[in-house]
């Protein structure tokens, strides 16, 4: 029985790396954002200082959280950090998912590309995030931002061509 389940566990991790990959990244990133989300500055964790929508916005939460919260700079930065591997995750993830929705090439393919042109953005995104945090200039929230948003707005793509072929079906 020992065996077997052994077996069983080995073969379950075989088949689903990529979702117990993505799922250990989200969990490594939990800590650090419930920090962040202490400040009112990043009430929604990093994600504020991604999406701040002015470079004026984006300095006032990089002082709030070196003014009153001098350890959240820190948190900030190793979030960053832990994302590079939740970059790689959710590649990976969205990649295997884009193989479940269709077996025909010319489907998924397009939704492959979307996936492989969306990550270089969200590294780009937290490369600029962290010059930033470390006294970068106010002008590297434009990149940073602009990064973020045609990241989102490509795995949005890739979700909503998900979903719709889903519903198709087979």
């Amino acid at each position: 029985n020992t065996m077997k389940l052994i077996n069983l566990i080995i073969n379950a991790f075989k088949k689903y790396w990529n979702v117990i990959f993505f799922l250990a990244m989200l969990a490594a990133s939990v800590p650090t954002n419930t920090q962040l989300r202490k400040c009112s500055a990043t009430s929604s964790g990093i994600v504020s200082l991604e999406l701040a929508g002015s470079p004026q916005k984006a300095l006032t939460i990089r002082e709030s959280l070196s003014g009153a919260h001098p350890a959240l700079i820190a948190v900030a930065e190793h979030n960053i950090w832990i994302d590079f591997g939740f970059i790689l995750s959710y590649g990976w993830l969205l990649w295997w998912l884009a193989g479940l929705w269709n077996d025909d090439d010319c489907n998924i393919k397009p939704a492959r590309q979307l996936i492989l042109a969306a990550c270089p953005f969200a590294v780009t995104e937290n490369i600029g995030m962290l010059l930033f945090l470390n006294n970068g200039p106010a002008g590297l929230q434009w990149l940073f931002f602009v990064a973020a948003v045609l990241k989102f707005v490509l795995l949005l793509i890739v979700l909503v061509w998900g979903l719709a072929l889903w519903s198709i079906g087979p």
